[in-house]
């Protein structure tokens, strides 16, 4: 298969989405509301203010890039990864509060940055006369309508596949596969209604 082959596009995506669905699977939810506050000030300050001054940096030393390049270059270093900061999560001289919340934001910062990077690899790849609709109401509705697809899709087909499995129609196999489908479902409705299918995922 050719990689210009829209089969490969299409493979990336599913997998994507399915990754990113596994990952915030895995999310502890307890740990998360009771050590909010430190990945929350990660996620919403940290990330963006990252973007920000890499892109910026980036610019000025390689000012051939142009700004969008160097924004999007930025976009794609700035989450943190855990398997890099895997010595301080699994050390044990820091604080299980600080491990948690580096744990809590590196699962979550690649969904939260992806909108990012989708929105500057489009405006680094085309030409500004290109551009029919504006950038922050582009980002409004890829940050907005991803969201509600994903706890739509999610609650309601969490609660039909719960609904199904207590009544004995549905067995654990089969509850593994509708999670699948439920995260690929998040993802299509997301991107029907003009939101981010990753972030819904």
């Amino acid at each position: 298969v050719s990689l210009d082959d829209g089969v490969v596009a299409f493979v990336a995506e599913v997998t994507l989405a399915l990754l990113l669905f596994t990952e915030a699977a895995t999310i502890d939810v307890r740990s998360l509301f009771a050590e909010k506050a430190a990945p929350a000030r990660m996620l919403v300050l940290g990330l963006p203010i990252a973007i920000v001054l890499g892109g910026v940096a980036g610019y000025f030393v390689l000012p051939e890039l142009g700004l969008w390049p160097a924004l999007l270059l930025a976009a794609l270093l700035a989450p943190t990864d855990a398997a890099l900061g895997a010595a301080v999560v699994e050390s044990e001289h820091v604080p299980e509060s600080t491990r948690r919340a580096i744990g809590v934001e590196s699962g979550l910062n690649d969904g939260l940055a992806l909108p990012a990077v989708l929105a500057l690899a489009g405006l680094a790849s085309m030409a500004p006369a290109e551009h029919e609709q504006p950038i922050l109401e582009f980002l409004a509705l890829q940050l907005t309508l991803g969201p509600l697809a994903g706890i739509v899709v999610g609650r309601f087909g969490s609660a039909l596949v719960g609904a199904a499995a207590e009544r004995g129609r549905m067995g654990s196999e089969w509850q593994r596969i509708a999670g699948v489908g439920l995260a690929h479902t998040s993802y299509a409705l997301a991107e029907t209604i003009g939101g981010n299918g990753f972030v819904a995922a």
